[in-house]
């Protein structure tokens, strides 16, 4: 893992915090400690992986992913029990957890977890930044070249797009042509990929 990563532990019992505390301290890892969910969303941090004790008839694990993504955060998170029955690791693999482990941690298993939890987390921060990026540059075009774009998007071709906008077909081909150049993209495929990335249709939905 990265240097000097943070791993956030939630955890009701101050005897496993401390173990775990010691095993990341160990592997030169910073722990940070919470004693639940919400002691964690209340302070909540900008990144870093997680490891969660799930509790039984608690659904925490979509509660924190849910409200981190409302406020524009990601953290990839491993739960652990000390009786990690099949069809809960089932439930917290769908409901968005990278890994399960069961407790106490077998090492070898624990550093394995570790490193998918780094390596998940630096992919979604790469991700996030592309977003960021493709946002940034859908943002510098003008209402009409949005439209062009999003019409783009969805398939239509430049004698659709004349039709349903009201132009002419030369009229949408130089629209087309400002928007590959403002988007510094190679092609109007690509422009499309951008636009894609920057989640425009999603927002047109929204």
């Amino acid at each position: 893992m990265p240097e000097a990563t943070h791993v956030h532990v939630i955890d009701f019992d101050f005897r496993r915090r401390a173990q775990i505390s010691r095993d990341l301290l160990a592997r030169a890892l910073h722990p940070e400690i919470y004693e639940d969910v919400g002691e964690f969303l209340g302070g909540l941090p900008a990144e870093g992986p997680v490891l969660m004790m799930e509790i039984e008839d608690r659904d925490e694990l979509a509660s924190l992913l849910e409200q981190a993504r409302t406020r524009g955060r990601y953290f990839p998170v491993a739960l652990y029990s000390d009786e990690p029955r099949p069809e809960r690791i089932v439930s917290a693999l769908h409901a968005g957890a990278i890994d399960y482990l069961r407790w106490p941690f077998d090492i070898g298993l624990l550093d394995l977890s570790l490193q998918r939890l780094s390596e998940v987390g630096e992919r979604r921060r790469a991700e996030e930044q592309q977003k960021a990026a493709a946002r940034a540059l859908t943002r510098t075009l003008t209402a009409r070249e949005n439209e062009v774009l999003l019409a783009l998007v969805q398939g239509n071709s430049s004698k659709e797009i004349a039709a349903n906008l009201g132009l002419s077909t030369r009229t949408v081909e130089i629209y087309r042509k400002r928007v590959v150049k403002k988007l510094a993209a190679r092609s109007s495929t690509d422009a499309v990929r951008i636009a894609i990335q920057a989640g425009l249709l999603e927002a047109r939905a929204a």
